[in-house]
């Protein structure tokens, strides 16, 4: 009888640990999701491979902190191969503008990560301050010397119309308006920002409200990762959070204020 009642014991604790290693194990098991991002987009995204940072990669780690299960893993490349990667597979997700293109390969979510709220930077000793200072609409910008960079798809696109002098790059758009070379340039306040800071230079801006759905930058899973639309309708959840709480506003402001 003791025999017996010690092989039963032996027997339930055996179940006890294997009970606990498994819940144990299934505790910690998270699904990976890997991002492709561009390398050469600060503060927005920069950074070689596993070393990419910026405002979208700690927004997108704020996101995935409100969603069990799943955590996120961030890789940078030049554009066009990190869109490839997810394409193709080698890569799970990007956050990006859900042109037709890339739908036809990843499920796009609906609420907006980051949106580049474009102003028009000038300077302040510019002697038509306050004609730029009172730009309404996309007209408006007829009046102007605009500069903008070479390469730059939204400016070739939107303000073909107009009359824009190309430099090379933004630190040299930068230097033509605060010489009063040009009267303005149209980018996205926090790139702009960014390279404002670079260069040393306070340049003020005008808010341009007609422009703020020229693009919106929303997460986007490849269709054939496992769950993807349950993921991405999580995932628009915890942004709609985050956006009510302005974590998306702050981020951006700690990535600026550096």
């Amino acid at each position: 009888m003791n025999k017996h009642l010690t092989k039963i014991r032996h027997f339930l604790r055996l179940c006890t640990v294997g009970i606990f290693v498994t819940t144990a194990t299934g505790a910690t098991a998270e699904t990976t999701v890997r991002f492709a991002h561009y390398e050469a987009y600060p503060p927005i995204t920069f950074g070689s491979g596993e070393a990419v940072q910026g405002i979208l990669v700690d927004s997108i780690k704020a996101i995935f902190e409100k969603v069990d299960g799943v955590s996120p893993e961030f890789h940078g490349y030049p554009w066009a191969r990190a869109q490839k990667l997810v394409e193709r597979g080698q890569l799970d997700a990007f956050c990006t503008v859900a042109t037709a293109k890339r739908q036809e390969y990843a499920v796009f979510g609906k609420e907006k990560v980051w949106g580049p709220e474009r102003v028009a930077f000038y300077s302040s000793g510019n002697p038509r301050a306050g004609e730029i200072q009172a730009i309404g609409a996309m007209e408006d910008f007829g009046k102007f010397e605009i500069v903008d960079y070479l390469g730059n798809g939204w400016g070739e696109s939107n303000l073909k119309d107009y009359s824009v002098y190309k430099v090379d790059n933004l630190a040299n758009v930068f230097q033509l308006v605060n010489s009063n070379r040009s009267d303005l340039h149209v980018s996205p306040y926090a790139i702009g920002k960014h390279q404002l800071n670079e260069l040393g230079f306070d340049l003020p801006v005008v808010e341009l409200p007609f422009l703020e759905n020229s693009s919106r930058f929303v997460i986007g899973i490849r269709k054939d990762f496992p769950g993807a639309e349950d993921l991405v309708a999580k995932l628009d959840e915890a942004i709609r959070e985050l956006t009510a709480e302005n974590r998306f506003e702050q981020i951006r402001d700690e990535w600026l204020a550096k």
